[in-house]
């Protein structure tokens, strides 16, 4: 409810996400937001750790202060991300959001560490700890204005696809779940002073924040280096061009990212032999402007003629999707191709496997030579290819 009332009042056009001035708006009210509540926080827990002589609740604290570094990281870059395209950088500077995303979780994995050692530094050197009503009650609520941040975070990082908030939502959850830890273990402590428990507590802490980070980075070092695309934007390009009621089918559909606005593919689309090379060129050309008006996807099309009236590539097509059809892992074929001539029929087309997907294909190629029955020697060429979206 809060998140939305935010939104409402300092994003302009809200609703158009893909804007990069909206998403700018958007990074700068999160930004803004988390630099405010962290620094309150900060202040507060630093007090009440100094007061109950906790090193789990100091360490929580300063864990607060750098969240205040990675709001502005985050919002700086995603300021850079919006920069236009350049002479050095042609496809724009989207990926450097996704660097401001690692810098991000390296100050999540420092935090950890520093929480770790204190936590170490206290078994061995262990403080009497004290608390009160008020600073308990004091912590319960931040408890609470760390998981509001971290779902209003979260919320703009799926409606813009930022993912360094997406990983400042994740650091300001275990900020909760720290803190939650650091006042059960100050009661038990309390209650039972020969065991540190505090400083156990700062330990097991550092251990689940460091996880968070090091699955967060995962995530941005596959962006950087080029994984695969979001299997929503696939579906959607996919079946852009498939609608087109002059396209007999598509595949090789490669998308690639540039930054989250910022999206190049490519593929190959089946059309009828029978027309007209401009007929055909003019098929192209209308789906390459409906990718980029509709999906903001950069498109280059490659046309494959078909030939309708070849029966016997037809049933041999069809003889080769059965059996493919009965390997049981629903592996597509495309790109079917049969010439013939007086003394051989050369047939080819291309598979998508599943990755690690094991395949024996001297057997499968003798399974299909045989299935065909062609008088003729059979050469036969496959091309195993990937399915590229997640």
């Amino acid at each position: 409810m809060i998140e939305r009332i935010l939104i409402d009042r300092f994003v302009k056009n809200h609703s158009n996400a893909s804007d990069p001035a909206v998403r700018i708006s958007y990074a700068r009210l999160a930004g803004i937001t988390g630099i405010a509540c962290n620094c309150i926080l900060f202040f507060v827990k630093l007090l009440c750790g100094l007061y109950a002589h906790s090193a789990s609740v100091i360490s929580d604290a300063f864990n607060n202060l750098s969240d205040c570094v990675s709001s502005i990281m985050a919002l700086a870059g995603i300021r850079m991300a919006a920069r236009p395209a350049d002479k050095n950088h042609p496809f724009g500077h989207g990926r450097v959001e996704y660097i401001a995303g690692l810098a991000v979780c390296v100050l999540i994995l420092l935090a950890a560490f520093e929480l770790c050692r204190k936590g170490i530094v206290g078994l061995f050197t262990p403080s009497q700890l004290r608390y009160s009503s008020m600073m308990l009650l004091i912590l319960c609520l931040s408890v609470a204005v760390k998981l509001w941040l971290a779902h209003f975070n979260e919320t703009i990082s799926m409606a813009t696809d930022n993912v360094s908030l997406h990983a400042a939502a994740i650091d300001a959850r275990g900020d909760g779940l720290a803190t939650c830890i650091a006042m059960g273990s100050m009661l038990l402590e309390s209650r039972l002073p020969g065991i540190p428990f505090d400083s156990i507590a700062s330990i097991i802490l550092s251990l689940l924040i460091a996880k968070s980070g090091m699955e967060a980075g995962k995530d941005m070092l596959d962006r950087l280096i080029g994984g695969p695309c979001e299997r929503e934007l696939y579906d959607q390009t996919l079946h852009l061009l498939e609608s087109d009621e002059e396209v007999l089918g598509v595949h090789d559909l490669i998308i690639h990212s540039y930054g989250p606005l910022r999206h190049i593919a490519s593929a190959n689309v089946e059309i009828n032999g029978s027309f007209s090379f401009n007929k055909a060129h003019g098929i192209l050309d209308r789906l390459e402007r409906l990718a980029k008006e509709q999906l903001n996807v950069d498109m280059t099309l490659h046309g494959d003629p078909v030939n309708l009236d070849d029966a016997e590539r037809e049933r041999d097509k069809n003889i080769v999707e059965d059996i493919f059809a009965h390997m049981g892992q629903g592996i597509p074929i495309h790109d079917f191709r049969r010439d013939a001539t007086e003394s051989m029929v050369m047939v080819s087309f291309d598979a998508v496997l599943p990755y690690g997907y094991a395949i024996d294909q001297e057997k499968l190629e003798k399974t299909i030579i045989d299935a065909l029955g062609e008088k003729q020697p059979v050469s036969l060429h496959i091309v195993f290819d990937h399915d590229i979206a997640k």
